[in-house]
C-alpha cells in the first residue's frame, strides 16, 4: 500500500505523469498458487498439502453452511483464475530515480498478515452494529 500511495503522489505531481496511465502493481507477480502457499505458511505456519478442483470448491461454497463456516464467498474463487496482465512499464520508467519501487510480495506479507490478525474481527463488529 505504501508503494501505491507514494507512487501516486509522486506521479500525480511529476511532469512525466501528464496524460499517462499507470498500473501500480507488482512488475514481477507471483502465480496464485505461490501466493496461496506463502499465505498459508505465514498465517497458519503450515504448507498446503494439496489442492481440490475449482469445480469442487465452487460446489462446496454453494452451501450456505460451508460459506458461513469457512467465512468465504463463492465469488472469491474467481480471483484464483483471473488471468489479467498489467503493463507496469510506464510506472517503472517514470519512477526511476525517485527511490520509489514496488516491494516484493514476500517482503510485505508478514505485515499484511499481522494487520489482518489484529483487525479481522473489526468488520464483524461493524456489521453487528448496523
Amino acid at each position: 500500500m505504501d508503494y501505491v500511495f507514494e507512487a501516486t503522489l509522486y506521479l500525480a505531481h511529476a511532469d512525466a505523469g501528464v496524460g499517462r496511465t499507470y498500473h501500480l502493481t507488482d512488475p514481477r507477480p507471483y502465480r496464485m498458487k505461490d501466493v496461496y502457499r506463502m499465505l498459508m505458511k505465514e498465517y497458519l505456519g503450515k504448507e498446503p498439502v494439496g489442492t481440490i478442483p475449482l469445480s469442487a470448491a465452487k460446489l462446496l461454497l454453494s452451501l450456505p453452511a460451508a460459506r458461513k463456516w469457512l467465512r468465504v464467498e463463492k465469488e472469491a474463487l474467481d480471483y484464483l483464475v483471473c488471468k489479467a496482465h498489467y503493463d507496469t512499464a510506464n510506472a517503472e520508467r517514470d519512477l526511476q530515480g525517485s527511490g520509489i519501487t514496488c516491494p516484493d510480495f514476500q517482503e510485505t506479507l508478514g505485515a499484511m498478515v499481522k494487520f489482518y490478525k489484529e483487525h479481522k474481527n473489526d468488520s464483524e463488529k461493524q456489521l453487528k452494529i448496523r
